[in-house]
């Protein structure tokens, strides 16, 4: 995963409203699923910490305590979460389905996690085995099945099976001996609570093994389901390239649909997608939608796609070039566009908003005159002063170099860099040397060390060269490094 991905989501975790830090604590979680890692240790830590913080601090909305849950039984350790889930675990025992995703947790994180579970109180048994399953086997909590009876079981327990069988994790049969998984998750799709309808929906989605003909749901009656399970059918039908092609109708219907839940659904499930005819599905729904965060997921989308429908890139620029610099939206198109041929020019109008190329507050010494945003002061060479056509010296704390907005960047450059090190197939000496020179340069942001790291760059550029991609990137971050610091091209 990318540092701009983590940021992003570390900021919605931290300042935005319930909904945001639910869609990002999901997000993060559907990232996961998907094989994608935090490389850097600290990233990874500090968004563990956000995490915790909405669970110690007793954030009032139950599905970001659940997500929250879920996210760190994917990124969590004992050290920094036990904490927090213990505290769940002791204040929420009302809520059925955040103690499941507390015990998950557990089983996730946790050297012995069954010493927690039995020292906060008694849960019922199916519950705490289904959602112990959620993140181990059988043979791990010591048991040799559960049955679920989909006639007497409780919707929290259904809900909990249907989990497991979206996971994956779920045994054979799990719901009957006669018939598979598969049968049932089609027969709760018409279950009375549409909760579990919803949830056997998403077991459809998340499962690689179940597809749009295991709905149980059939798609014309779908203005019949409520918006919740449309959201989810949505979803499901644009989340496969292939299918959603095939059902272009069905989400032409949602992008009209009169719920933004159902809307949000079809636009955060085409986010990753793209096939030849979605883009005018795109520009005629963002043109009429007003929900917020409905138009920023088919932004999204508009940014991770604009290499395969470059008419998209117009349309992208201009709305980040009217956002505030450093919105929330800005990073998230930064996030989206990362290994795009538009990453580029956004990161260029960044620049181009800081004013001058070094950002403001650094001093620069032109012809033995220091230059203050344009401003001339006065003769004589300044702390970190930069030659340019006459003499100049670095003297005194050279961290103050840079103004901070520009060190920011500076810092999200060498973030980048140091990712890509860590992926590249490079001989340990190699990487270690370029790794260690890049954390000295975060240590101490000064043109010296950022010279260091822009050589060694160039140094595994020879390396890399069979990669494409990251030779793209490489070349990225050498200019971008250049330019931001004000290196010259060094």
């Amino acid at each position: 995963m990318q540092s701009a991905d983590v940021d992003y989501l570390k900021f919605q975790i931290d300042h935005g409203d319930a909904q945001a830090k639910k869609l990002a604590l999901q997000d993060l979680c559907r990232r996961h699923r998907a094989g994608e890692t935090i490389y850097d240790p600290n990233l990874r830590a500090a968004l563990e910490n956000s995490i915790n913080g909405l669970l110690l601090t007793h954030w009032y909305d139950e599905k970001v305590r659940r997500w929250a849950l879920n996210a760190l039984a994917k990124i969590g350790t004992e050290k920094r979460s036990l904490t927090g889930i213990q505290h769940v675990l002791s204040n929420y025992a009302d809520e059925p389905q955040t103690i499941a995703s507390a015990i998950a947790a557990l089983y996730a994180i946790a050297r012995d996690p069954s010493l927690y579970v039995r020292t906060v109180g008694q849960f019922p048994r199916e519950l705490a085995v289904l959602a112990a399953l959620q993140s181990v086997s059988f043979i791990t909590i010591g048991v040799t099945g559960v049955r679920v009876n989909i006639e007497q079981a409780s919707p929290d327990i259904l809900k909990l099976a249907l989990i497991i069988v979206g996971l994956d994790r779920a045994p054979e049969n799990i719901f009957h001996p006669r018939y598979p998984n598969s049968k049932i998750v089609e027969e709760l799709g018409t279950h009375d609570d549409p909760i579990v309808s919803q949830y056997s929906v998403w077991a459809v989605t998340e499962n690689p093994k179940l597809g749009v003909g295991d709905l149980g749901i059939d798609l014309q009656d779908i203005e019949r389901m409520p918006p919740n399970v449309r959201g989810w059918i949505y979803r499901l039908l644009a989340a496969d390239e292939q299918c959603s092609s095939s059902y272009l109708e069905y989400l032409e219907l949602g992008s009209v649909d009169p719920s933004g839940e159902a809307r949000n659904g079809l636009a955060d499930g085409i986010r990753g997608v793209y096939f030849d005819g979605l883009e005018e599905l795109v520009y005629d729904w963002i043109g009429q939608e007003e929900v917020p965060e409905i138009r920023q997921n088919l932004l999204e989308h508009m940014a991770r796609h604009c290499d395969h429908f470059v008419g998209y890139q117009k349309f992208v620029k201009e709305t980040y070039e009217n956002e505030p610099s450093n919105s929330p939206l800005r990073q998230r198109l930064e996030a989206a566009a990362g290994g795009t041929s538009l990453f580029g020019d956004l990161r260029r109008i960044k620049l181009l908003d800081g004013g001058d190329l070094f950002g403001y507050g650094m001093e620069i010494t032109v012809n033995n005159k220091t230059v203050n945003n344009n401003v001339e002061i006065g003769d004589g060479a300044q702390v970190g002063a930069i030659a340019v056509g006459g003499d100049a010296k670095n003297e005194g704390d050279l961290s103050q170099i840079y103004s901070n907005d520009v060190t920011l960047k500076l810092h999200q450059l060498l973030r980048d860099a140091d990712d890509l090190v860590s992926k590249a197939e490079l001989e340990s000496a190699v990487k270690r040397e370029v790794r260690e020179a890049i954390a000295a340069a975060h240590a101490q942001i000064e043109p010296n060390g950022l010279k260091t790291v822009v050589r060694l760059l160039r140094k595994i550029g020879s390396v890399v060269i069979g990669v494409p991609d990251q030779v793209e990137a490489l070349g990225k971050l050498i200019e971008g490094i250049n330019d931001v610091g004000g290196l010259g091209g060094a």
